[in-house]
């Protein structure tokens, strides 16, 4: 037990304790003290053409195309540059030959001035050269006929048709196969062109076997076409057509589309004999290794890759579209959807100079020159 004077130490220890308590100064509330900043509001994300553009600016305000075939440049640079203003649009429309043979002349001698190229076959030959960079294409998705390379995308394509004189055909002798083309009853009513002297290789592809060009079938229907026709041969295809809708013939045996349809535009007698699938050669556009404004140049091909500029370019062109999309509001590719007609192009890679050589042998030799 506790005695008494325990007790008093103890009591006398708590009070002490209590009263120390009791003293302790308080802590003061804070006064006039500033609310936490808040973190400072992350910069908006700029969009991929927001990042384009800004790079773009930094480049000197011009981008170059060089084209194989083009109409009404001004419309083309007209949009582009209502769409960024800041950005001169250079254009050089010449033959594909030509262009490539001075993007390769650039390239050797180190220097470059063109930004973008479309080009027909002669892509396939500039890919090999090292003459483009590659590229993602961000709108080219779920186009038609395009390469497993990101060197190129096609852009646009011309196929080849059979047309009539509407005046002579009457609707129940216009060509439903290609069988019908090969009948003698067509002796003395054709032209046929030395400048489809390609023909023969479009054709080895519409009917290939697989991944094997079927030269044997397209050799053997345009023989027997040629025979059995007796075509008048002329050169070009503007000119034979004209005396065509003139209705100097019934048949031409076959013609580039964009010829066809500028003389539909015309109102000219003619029309597109519906034989089920053609071929033809694509347009594709690439962007030039070492460009000298790359990022101007990835905004002119996101353009013309979108909605806007694929129109721009394919209807004045009379070029048919491969975006699923515009077929409607393409003038070619809707006549060939209103003729249940399936263009199916040709690779640019097999459009190379030895099956080219062996397709003019064949043709020339056909029509007798």
């Amino acid at each position: 037990m506790f005695k008494a004077g325990q007790w008093f130490i103890v009591i006398g220890l708590v009070l002490g304790l209590v009263l120390a308590g009791c003293a302790a100064p308080a802590v003061p509330a804070p006064t006039g003290t500033a609310a936490p900043e808040k973190p400072a509001a992350a910069a908006p994300q700029l969009t991929r053409e927001q990042q384009l553009v800004e790079a773009a600016k930094k480049e000197g305000g011009e981008v170059t195309l060089w084209v194989h075939t083009i109409a009404e440049q001004g419309n083309i640079t007209k949009l582009f540059q209502a769409r960024y203003p800041f950005l001169k649009l250079n254009i050089w429309n010449s033959q594909g030959a030509e262009i490539l043979a001075k993007a390769a002349e650039e390239t050797k001698a180190g220097r470059h001035s063109v930004d973008v190229l479309i080009l027909s076959s002669e892509m396939a030959d500039a890919r090999n050269m090292g003459l483009l960079s590659e590229y993602e294409f961000p709108n080219v998705v779920g186009w038609t006929n395009q390469p497993k390379h990101n060197f190129s995308r096609g852009l646009g394509g011309a196929g080849r048709v059979i047309v009539y004189n509407t005046n002579l055909v009457p609707p129940s002798e216009v060509p439903k196969t290609y069988d019908d083309l090969t009948s003698t009853k067509w002796a003395g009513k054709t032209f046929m062109s030395t400048s489809g002297e390609d023909s023969p290789l479009f054709w080895a592809y519409l009917w290939r076997e697989g991944d094997k060009l079927n030269w044997d079938k397209a050799f053997a229907f345009w023989g027997d076409v040629a025979k059995n026709s007796k075509p008048l041969v002329a050169s070009g295809f503007s000119g034979p057509l004209a005396r065509l809708a003139a209705g100097e013939k019934s048949l031409f045996l076959p013609v580039s589309t964009p010829a066809t349809m500028r003389m539909l535009s015309l109102g000219a007698p003619i029309g597109i004999a519906p034989l089920g699938s053609v071929s033809g050669d694509l347009a594709s556009i690439g962007l030039v290794k070492d460009a000298p404004h790359p990022n101007s140049a990835r905004l002119l091909i996101d353009w013309l890759t979108s909605p806007e500029g694929v129109l721009a370019y394919a209807n004045p062109t009379q070029y048919l579209v491969l975006d699923p999309k515009l077929v409607d509001k393409s003038v070619t590719s809707g006549r060939f959807k209103a003729l249940n007609i399936v263009w199916d192009a040709l690779p640019p890679e097999a459009m190379n100079p030895e099956n080219l050589k062996k397709s003019s042998d064949f043709w020339m030799k056909a029509l007798g020159r």
